[in-house]
């Protein structure tokens, strides 16, 4: 009984253990986990500089600039899960608003934005 059960564990658990190996004499490549968070990060760093970039568009009063590159460092932020990215694009994106009197959407991403910083202090 003992034996048949190890000998199951082992049908079933050796070609898991050398699938990869198969696999890649077929060309074929599993993602890592590195590449994964290098991806990650690169999207960060790509969604800080448009955040940057909305901010001295806003400085200048260029707000409809402003607004395009706060709604792209937005969906970023969201894309890889950075809460206090999203937070702050969606008050920028308020402030914007704001700025260009259309004061019902200003509120709107500031109740957005606010929701978020309470939510992850």
């Amino acid at each position: 009984m003992m034996l048949k059960k190890a000998l199951q564990i082992l049908l079933i658990a050796l070609p898991v253990t050398f699938a990869e190996f198969w696999l890649l004499d077929f060309g074929v490549r599993l993602p890592t986990v590195e590449v994964v968070a290098q991806t990650v990060d690169e999207r960060k760093v790509e969604a800080d500089r448009l955040f940057n970039e909305g901010n001295k568009q806003f400085s200048i009063s260029q707000f409809g600039e402003a607004l395009q590159l706060w709604q792209q460092s937005l969906d970023i932020y969201r894309e890889i899960g950075d809460r206090q990215g999203e937070a702050a694009s969606l008050g920028s994106l308020g402030n914007a608003y704001g700025s260009l009197a259309e004061y019902a959407q200003a509120i709107d991403f500031y109740e957005q934005s606010l929701a978020i910083f309470r939510e992850i202090g």
